[in-house]
């Protein structure tokens, strides 16, 4: 446990004071920390440079230990030790240091008088011995690390120091740096000439690998295992910075020097640096005392002894510098703003208040518009009454009962009213804030779309100069509040929905506005339907296909996708197609429709069966297969077939004449006697044919009859 640096018991002061304004009775009160002895047991051990270089600051040392033991109080059991900063060759290498055998090494108090103590501690001081191993004795660190080795302690106790339930306080003593101590980055060192210094820096503060063993940190550490919880300070006579340090050019064995180490070690621990160069510091060693043993109380708070204050009179002050307050004018009670820090002291002054000032204005008031009136009654009948707005003259007059409007500039604006009578005067400061109405900002998710669906509106990019209180959006009569400014609005009307959002500040100052999200009545999805003539084809063939019963209620249908086998094969801005079917097989078409709106639906599938095309079959009968010359005779070509339609049918009637037929019945005749041959030729949609021959027999008129017949077959092509 580390005591910080703190100050002096508390005292109040208080005085009448005519400084302020005059005929005004006035005060100043003065509190200084009061100080609460916690621990009654000290060991104090004074850890001595015995360089030569220390001869001429011995006489001051000695004379501020003195005052120092004179200030000790005498509740106090105090216990004095010194150790020197040798190395390990010398006598007094981790011992207390005695300068004769009939003195005890610990001067206690218990035991001896203040005077015996100064007396024989001066002795010690002034006499102390050198250690050549160490420069005459600069190792300080070293030898406080190695006096509080573990093994040592029960020594240091069997002489009642170190004691268990005593604070500690160490003091260096010291003109140089230590030995161990390693120098900030561009300072540049200054050894003795005898290199005394680095060896003994290489024989006691590092190892054989040349790694630092005596630190600041290792030496806290120590202590710190050895006292525990109890409290302890470090703390060091020495030069603090190189601007107090003496210019020793011209002698020789004179390594005046900042106390690099020492002060490491003090900052450290928290402990208290004392400038050696001074020649008074009796006051710094007794709050190293006081740090050690005690604490200290600082009040906050302060009570007035005038009442009524004026209260634009009241000041306060930290070791003189000027500090915020409040008051409380219910309990006339001051109270520092920020936390009192234990080593100051505290002043309040303060006057009596001369003037009751009623007004409409608050210490801060916050007004939405461009004027405002200011109102003030004041009794005590004062002379001249001025009233400043940021630093100008804006009204002087002897009236008590003020109401004055006033245009407000942005921002702040400083009003002030002094009020005079005589050489008395009190003064009055307010601040009116003129509110700006907050920056509305926002952003919309979606603005439109199909009913019902979400709007993401983000308000929380809106700013104000003294903050945003909340956030609303309003639809309807219906108003949502929020402080995070994030709304998820649901559009469930078609049309126009107005919804009105707005910002309100920490003045309840409002900027809204209204902003319009479109509500689109669902799309109804198109229907599809497909339609074509037969179910069955002879491939290859070209099949129109009808789509011109698909509709859209709400809308037109924009696309059509004819798929065939679940493969696209054509898409088309009108309801008919005209698709080629080429294999044989099954064909299933399904058509898909798209509306102005992107809706889609499906038509049924639609099967056809498709084969590949087989040649015609020819055939006719004939009404006579044997007549005479002139007579009539008729072909009828009914029976002939094909598995679509027959395109053609072709006569080849024997006699040299050939005849398309037109119909499935022709009349014919032969004008001379003999046998013909009759040939039918048929002809399909893709030119497949098929061909007949049948042989008729022509007489003469009146000749007995001949009976004849051939046929023949001839399929294919001619």
């Amino acid at each position: 446990m580390i005591f910080k640096k703190m100050l002096l018991a508390l005292f109040i002061i208080t005085f009448t004071c005519t400084g302020f304004v005059n005929a005004q009775e006035c005060k100043e009160d003065i509190y200084i920390p009061r100080e609460v002895i916690n621990h009654n047991k000290i060991d104090i051990l004074f850890v001595q440079d015995t360089s030569k270089s220390m001869k001429e600051k011995k006489k001051d040392i000695i004379q501020n230990i003195e005052s120092f033991i004179d200030s000790l109080p005498a509740q106090i059991d105090y216990n004095f030790a010194i150790t020197l900063a040798h190395s390990k060759k010398s006598k007094w290498h981790k011992k207390i240091y005695k300068e004769t055998r009939k003195n005890s090494s610990v001067l206690e108090s218990s035991e001896l008088t203040k005077e015996k103590i100064k007396k024989v501690l001066a002795r010690r001081i002034e006499r102390s011995k050198r250690d050549h191993h160490s420069d005459g004795g600069e190792l300080g660190l070293y030898s406080l690390h190695k006096l509080l080795e573990s093994d040592n302690i029960s020594y240091l106790q069997s002489k009642n120091f170190m004691r268990d339930d005593a604070s500690l306080a160490v003091i260096f003593l010291t003109d140089e740096q230590d030995i161990c101590a390693v120098y900030p980055s561009g300072v540049v060192p200054v050894f003795d000439r005898h290199n005394r210094e680095k060896k003994a820096f290489n024989k006691y503060c590092v190892d054989n690998s040349g790694n630092l063993l005596i630190t600041p940190q290792a030496v806290l550490s120590r202590l710190q295992s050895i006292k525990g919880d109890k409290p302890f300070t470090i703390n060091g006579i020495l030069y603090t910075e190189n601007s107090v340090i003496p210019n020793t050019k011209k002698r020789k064995d004179k390594e005046y020097e900042q106390g690099y180490g020492y002060l490491d070690l003090i900052e450290l621990s928290g402990g208290t640096s004392i400038d050696i160069s001074k020649s008074n510091y009796s006051e710094e060693l007794s709050n190293v005392r006081k740090n050690t043993t005690s604490e200290f109380i600082v009040d906050q708070d302060f009570i007035l002894s005038l009442s009524p204050v004026e209260f634009s009179s009241i000041k306060t002050y930290l070791n003189d510098s000027l500090a915020q307050h409040t008051y409380d004018e219910v309990l006339n009670k001051v109270t520092l703003s920020e936390v009192r820090p234990q080593e100051t002291t505290a002043k309040v002054q303060y006057c009596e208040k001369i003037f009751e000032i009623t007004t409409n204005l608050e210490e801060e008031t916050t007004i939405t518009g461009d004027t405002t009136n200011i109102e003030f009654v004041i009794e005590g009948s004062p002379d001249i009454i001025e009233i400043y707005q940021n630093g100008v003259l804006i009204l002087t007059t002897s009236d008590p009962n003020i109401n004055l409007p006033i245009t407000l500039e942005d921002g702040e604006n400083q009003i002030k009213i002094i009020i005079k009578k005589d050489d008395q005067e009190a003064i009055r400061e307010y601040t009116i804030i003129k509110n700006i109405a907050p920056l509305l900002s926002y952003t919309i998710s979606k603005s439109s779309g199909e009913i019902p669906f979400n709007a993401a509106i983000d308000l929380s990019s809106s700013s104000d100069d003294y903050g945003i209180k909340e956030y609303q959006i309003e639809n309807s009569g219906q108003t949502y509040t929020n402080t995070t400014g994030l709304f998820n609005y649901t559009v469930q009307n078609a049309g126009d929905n107005i919804v009105t959002v707005r910002v309100v500040d920490t003045n309840d100052a409002i900027t809204e506005e209204n902003i319009t999200l479109v509500g689109i009545d669902p799309n109804l999805p198109p229907v599809a339907k497909l339609t074509y003539t037969t179910q069955y084809v002879v491939a290859p063939i070209n099949l129109n296909i009808d789509a011109s019963q698909s509709f859209d209620t709400d809308g037109t249908i924009t696309k059509y996708d004819l798929y065939v086998n679940n493969q696209l094969v054509t898409t088309s801005a009108t309801p008919s197609f005209s698709y080629i079917v080429e294999a044989s097989g099954i064909q299933n078409f399904y058509i898909i429709v798209t509306d102005d709106k992107a809706a889609t639906s499906i038509s049924e599938v639609n099967s056809l069966t498709s084969a590949q095309n087989q040649p015609p079959v020819s055939y006719f009968t004939l009404s006579h297969y044997s007549a005479q010359v002139n007579n009539i005779i008729s072909i009828n070509t009914e029976q002939s077939q094909d598995d679509e339609s027959i395109q053609e049918f072709s006569v080849n009637w024997g006699d040299g004449t050939n005849q398309i037929l037109t119909s499935t019945s022709v009349n014919k005749s032969y004008s001379a006697a003999g046998n013909y041959k009759i040939k039918l030729t048929v002809k399909d949609r893709q030119g497949l044919t098929s061909s007949k021959t049948q042989t008729i027999t022509i007489k003469e008129l009146n000749s007995a009859p001949i009976a004849s017949f051939t046929q023949s077959h001839n399929f294919g092509n001619p």
